[in-house]
């Protein structure tokens, strides 16, 4: 199993005419059949003179809480199609007898989007 990663980016503040709270962090993008990369995304938190840096931070908390699951997302990235694929090959041979012969009654390409 991979090293889980873990993230805490600090706010940051961008000035200009309207200053506002951003932090930075990495994604990992799936950009081939097995090839992961991971990307750097800004996230806008808020303007200055609408919140303090104390909510600023509580908002990149929220925020950093489903990023650094990220392991669990990347997953979902897979095509319906090799889903199914993937399926009938691990999954359906480590069941019963009777399951298989259920799975087999199904019509699977009308399964397939």
């Amino acid at each position: 199993m991979a090293r889980r990663e873990f993230q805490m980016p600090g706010v940051l503040r961008q000035n200009g005419p309207r200053p506002y709270w951003y932090i930075r962090y990495r994604v990992k993008i799936l950009v081939g059949k097995n090839h992961i990369q991971r990307k750097e995304r800004w996230h806008k938190l808020g303007y200055c003179d609408e919140m303090t840096k104390r909510e600023a931070l509580r908002l990149r908390d929220e925020l950093m809480r489903s990023v650094n699951r990220e392991v669990y997302t990347i997953q979902s990235h897979i095509p319906f199609e090799d889903f199914v694929k993937i399926y009938k090959r691990e999954h359906i041979p480590t069941l019963s007898v009777g399951a298989q012969a259920d799975f087999a009654a199904l019509n699977w390409p009308l399964l397939i989007v």
